[in-house]
C-alpha cells in the first residue's frame, strides 16, 4: 500500500466536489426521515453571495434544531451509515471528539491540524439550542471551545508569544482528556432543551453572544442554489448573515479570507 505522502493530494476543487456529494446524500437521508436542516455560516453566505462555495472556503456547515438533531442521533445510534460510504459520527454515536455531528465520506482520507490521527473529508452538523435570557451558557460554550482548540490544535502560530501561551495551555491540560470538555459542552447546550425560550444560539461550537438569535429568525425555510443544487436555508437568511458578518455581500480583504486547510487523498481501490 502506498504511503499517503506518495499519493496525489486532492485539490480544493476536488475536495469541494466530494463535500457537495456528502451534502446531497445527507439531504436525501434527512428528507426521507423528516429531519429539517438548513445551510448556515460560511455555507449559507456562499449560497447567497456566490450561489455555491465561497471561492476560498473548504468546508460545509449545516444546522438543525436540537429536536431534529436528537432525532438524527437516535437513528444514527441504530445504524450510522447513510449509505455504503457515507457515515454519521458524533460523541453520542461513536465517541467522536467533537460536541457536534460530522458526516464523513469513508472513501477518502483526511489529515487536519486540529485533530490527531487520520479521518475523512466531512461536513459539519450543528444543533441550534435554546438559550436563557442571560448569555452565560453562550460564554461558557465559547470558553470551552477555546480550551479544546488550544489542547488539540497542531497548527503553528506566527507569534512567539502566542506559541508560548499555547504551550503553557497544552501542558496544563495534558492530563485532562478532550472528551471531558466535549461532554461539558453538550451538557450546557442541552440545559434548556425542554423549555420554550425566546432566543436560540450556538453553544456547542459558537462564537459566544454574537451567535444568539431570536427564535423566529430560524422559523420557516426557503431554498437557494448551491453549486447547481437547491438547498434549504432559513427564510430570514439576510438578517442572520448581517448579524454574523455585517455587510456580508462585500468581499473581505485577502488577508481575512480564512481557509481551514487540510490535506486529503482518495483511498486506494
Amino acid at each position: 500500500m502506498a504511503k499517503l505522502e506518495d499519493k496525489k493530494l486532492l485539490t480544493l476543487d476536488e475536495k469541494k466536489k466530494i463535500m457537495l456529494n456528502i451534502l446531497i446524500d445527507f439531504k436525501d437521508f434527512c428528507d426521507k426521515n423528516n429531519i429539517k436542516f438548513t445551510l448556515i455560516c460560511g455555507t449559507l453566505l456562499g449560497a447567497v453571495r456566490h450561489q455555491g462555495f465561497i471561492p476560498w472556503d473548504d468546508d460545509i456547515d449545516v444546522t438543525m434544531s436540537r429536536k431534529d438533531y436528537e432525532k438524527l442521533i437516535s437513528l444514527m445510534k441504530i445504524n450510522n451509515k447513510i449509505n455504503d460510504h457515507i457515515i454519521f459520527s458524533s460523541y453520542e454515536v461513536d465517541n467522536n471528539i467533537w460536541p457536534f455531528g460530522k458526516v464523513y465520506d469513508t472513501n477518502t482520507v483526511a489529515k487536519t491540524y486540529d485533530e490527531p490521527g487520520l479521518h475523512h473529508i466531512w461536513i459539519d452538523v450543528f444543533p441550534l439550542d435554546n438559550v436563557s435570557k442571560s448569555n452565560r451558557e453562550l460564554k461558557q460554550g465559547k470558553r470551552l471551545r477555546a480550551i479544546m482548540l488550544a489542547k488539540l490544535c497542531q497548527k503553528n502560530v506566527n507569534s512567539k508569544f502566542k506559541y508560548f501561551i499555547k504551550m503553557i495551555i497544552k501542558c496544563l491540560l495534558c492530563f485532562v482528556p478532550a472528551r471531558h470538555y466535549t461532554k461539558k459542552i453538550i451538557k450546557i447546550s442541552k440545559k434548556y432543551m425542554n423549555e420554550n425560550t425566546t432566543d436560540v444560539g450556538y453553544i456547542n461550537w459558537g462564537l459566544g453572544v454574537k451567535e444568539r438569535f431570536v427564535r423566529s429568525d430560524f422559523e420557516g425555510e426557503t431554498e437557494l442554489l448551491f453549486e447547481g443544487v437547491m438547498m434549504p436555508v432559513p427564510k430570514k437568511y439576510d438578517k442572520i448573515l448581517k448579524q454574523i458578518y455585517g455587510n456580508y455581500m462585500e468581499l473581505p480583504p485577502e488577508n481575512k479570507r480564512i481557509i481551514h486547510g487540510y490535506d486529503a487523498w482518495m483511498k486506494e481501490e
